[in-house]
Formats: C-alpha cells, structure tokens, sequence
C-alpha cells in the first residue's frame, strides 16, 4: 500500500509541476504582448507584496503536517484533531492581522505612490487588495494540504492544490487573451482561490473525518510547541530566496551583468535535476513521518534506500548530460545570447550532485522535525556564501560563484550526512538492508 501511494504522489507532483511550467511558459508572453511592458511589470511588483504574504504562516502549516501524520500514525487521533485546529486558528488569527495591515497601509497611502503608467491609484489598491485575499486563501490552502497529507493522501491533496494553482493561471490568460485587464486578472484569481479552498475543505470532510472544524481543540500550548520547528521551517525559504537573489547581486558587483545572466541560466539548468528529485522526494515525506512515528523500522531504512536510488538514478545521467553538453544547451536555449564556460558547467554540475544528495536527505530529517538542526546553520552558511562569492568572483571571475556554491552545499551534505547518521540510519544498518533487499529480490 505504501508502494502504490508514493507512486501516486509521484504522479501528483509531475502533474503539479508540468502543469505549472506549461502555465508560466505561456503567462510570460501572453501578459508582456497584450499588456505592454509597462503595464505587465507593474503587475509584477504588486504582485510581489501579496507572495510574502504565503509565508506568513511562519512555517506552521509544514511543522503541524508532520505533527500531525506522526500522531494519525501512532493512532492518536485526538492529539493530531488539537494540532490542526491549533494551525489553523493562528493562521487564521494571522490571516485577519495581515488584512487589517494590508487595508489600513492602502488607505493610508498617497496617491503618487500609488500611481503607474497607465494605472490610476483606485485600480492598484483594488488589485493589491484582491491579490492579498487570494494569498491569505494560499495561507488556508497551506494548512488544508498538510491535513490530507498526514492522513495519508499526499496524492490527492497535491493534486487539487496543483488543480488550483493551474486554474488560477490559465484564468490569467483567458482574461487577458480575451482583452480583459488586471483587474479582471485579480478577480479571477481571488475567486479561483476561494472556490479552491472551499473545495480542498469540502473533499477534506469528505474523506477524513478525523479532523474537525473550530476551536474546542485548539491550546497555546500546542502552538507553543510546534514554535521551534515551525520557525527552523520558515528560515529555509528565506534563507533560499535570499542565498538566489543575493547571489546575482553579488556577482554583478564583483563582475558584471553579462555574468549575472551567464551564471543564472547555469544555474537554472542544474535546478531541472533537483527538481526531479523532489517529484519522489515529496512524495515520500508523509510516509517516513508515519513509518517512524510507528517504529517500522524496516519500511523506515527501505524509504532511506528508496530516497538514495532514486537520487543517484537521476543525478548520475543528468550530471553527465549537462556537463558533457551544458555549454550546447545552454547557447541553444538563450538563441546564441549566452556561451558558459566549459570549466562552469562541469562544476556546476558537481554542485546539483550534491545538492541534490543532500537536500533530499534534509527533507529526512525535515518529516520527523529534526530540522531545526540543520535549519539556521544552513540560514548562516548561505548568507555568508554570498559575500565568499562576491570576494570568488573578484579572485577567479564567474568560476569563483561556482566555487561558492560548491563550498556551501558541500558543507551541507557533511552537517546533514552526521544528522542523519544520528537520528535516522548508520551506513552499515543501511547496508544490512540493502544486502536483504537484494537477497529477496533474487529469491523471488
């Protein structure tokens, strides 16, 4: 049974992703053309308010999902009902704050401010605040997936959550294909995501009748719980957005534009290997959560075994591709624009490797909330790669963003290979079980 639900999450990333790529490929042009530039790039700076919002559930909705598969595992259904309700009343507390902000910073300023080429004020605070509604939808969204995740269908919930991502694009398009504005665009997908939620609600009474609505359950005590992990989740994210972001700052402060777009079309190659990684990765999460939480210890060092193969499965040809053919990829992808460095792509390579050894192991560590161990370590050593990267590319050119990476992300699989050798699997347990996997597969 397992088996048959990780194939189905599987199933339900690939959908998710494809589908969300396909959307993104056809929103760019479609946007920039009948919009104009002007009009297009002041979407996307309002647009940029409402995204941080998503994240304000202070990693709450992730540490509560794990909570809540371990205790649904351990047949503690009461504790995993007190959990959810705890969730979902902050986020909900949350979600009223951050309206209140929204509305009361929108009424109070100037018009000037508010003002773009071709957009009067009234217009950009009713997008704004459109676009503010559909995040804290995002918001309940989140804390929605995590329940049906943790009573073991990842596959479902990844799929409607998928469902709602892609109608809330391909409304977009439809709006702006038939001639309608940004307004229109940000009614549509306030009522998406609403009509999203309301659905993932519907379908979440429908098949899990464990969790229940209100707040009866609901403790600060259980808030006060899920506290620590729920903020180590958090700082991953913005650790990321900042380690990417300040990365490209850093290069061109130390070189120059032409590097910044050489180096992110590298590095954006390298991430088509992680991200097929994570399609098993994610999948697998709810599972090890609960296989551990029943202390099957078996199925528990199988799902490590089954996280490796498919690492190595993916990365090995991958690497190989890209750096034998990276620099033809790269100049046929960019229509000539951008020519990478033999030397760059052969060590960018190296980098998803690794990358993609390690963070797929974190996420290990992330299902059972021994993530705060590895968390703000990561937070600290990402933020300090971007100043080794600005001093690596005035020593080395482009080469010494590349060598940055490398150093990071080494550091990591070490600090993440000694946790997980802590709290999880030795090499030699791992290798007893892959000697009696072998052995009962060639007695079959």
């Amino acid at each position: 049974m397992i088996w048959k639900r990780l194939l189905h999450g599987v199933g339900a990333n690939a959908f998710n992703q494809v589908g969300i790529a396909i959307v993104q490929l056809v929103t760019v042009p479609a946007l920039s053309t009948r919009w104009g530039l002007d009009v297009y790039g002041w979407w996307i700076l309002v647009s940029a308010i409402p995204s941080y919002i998503a994240l304000s559930d202070l990693g709450f909705a992730t540490a509560a999902g794990n909570e809540m598969t371990m205790a649904l595992a351990r047949k503690e259904s009461a504790r995993a009902d007190g959990v959810f309700q705890s969730s979902w009343a902050l986020i909900s507390i949350i979600s009223a704050f951050l309206a209140v902000i929204i509305f009361t910073a929108l009424v109070i300023l100037p018009d000037s401010y508010l003002t773009a080429t071709g957009i009067d004020a009234t217009t950009t605070r009713t997008v704004a605040l459109l676009l503010s509604g559909q995040s804290l939808g995002i918001l309940q969204s989140g804390i929605l997936l995590a329940a049906f995740r943790a009573s073991g269908r990842y596959a479902l919930g990844t799929a409607i959550q998928g469902m709602i991502n892609i109608s809330e694009g391909i409304s977009v398009i439809l709006i702006v294909w038939a001639g309608g504005g940004a307004l229109m665009a940000a009614v549509a997908l306030f009522l998406v995501r609403m009509v999203g939620v309301a659905t993932q609600r519907f379908l979440l009474n429908r098949v899990e009748s464990r969790f229940s609505w209100g707040l009866r359950k609901a403790s600060v005590a259980e808030i006060r719980a899920l506290a620590k992990p729920a903020f180590a989740a958090l700082s991953l994210p913005i650790a990321q957005a900042s380690f990417l972001q300040g990365t490209n700052i850093a290069i061109g402060a130390a070189s120059s534009a032409a590097d910044v777009a050489t180096f992110s079309a590298v590095r954006t190659l390298i991430r088509v290997g992680i991200q097929a990684v994570t399609l098993l990765n994610h999948a697998t999460l709810p599972e090890f959560s609960a296989v551990v939480a029943r202390k099957e210890r078996e199925k528990e060092l199988q799902l490590c075994l089954l996280t490796f193969g498919w690492c190595l499965l993916v990365l090995a040809p991958m690497g190989i591709l890209i750096g034998t053919f990276g620099p033809l990829l790269v100049s046929v992808w960019s229509r000539g624009a951008i020519h990478a460095n033999e030397h760059l792509i052969v060590m960018m390579s190296v980098v998803m490797v690794i990358n993609g050894l390690w963070h797929p192991v974190s996420n290990l560590l992330l299902a059972i909330n021994k993530h705060p161990l590895f968390a703000y370590p990561y937070a600290a050593l990402a933020l300090t790669s971007v100043g080794v990267t600005y001093f690596a590319v005035k020593w080395a050119g482009i080469l010494g963003a590349a060598f940055s990476l490398l150093l990071l992300d080494s550091c990591m699989f070490a600090l993440v290979s000694l946790l997980f050798m802590r709290f999880i699997a030795k090499p030699i347990e791992l290798l007893h079980a892959l000697t009696i996997s072998f052995h009962s597969v060639l007695g079959r």
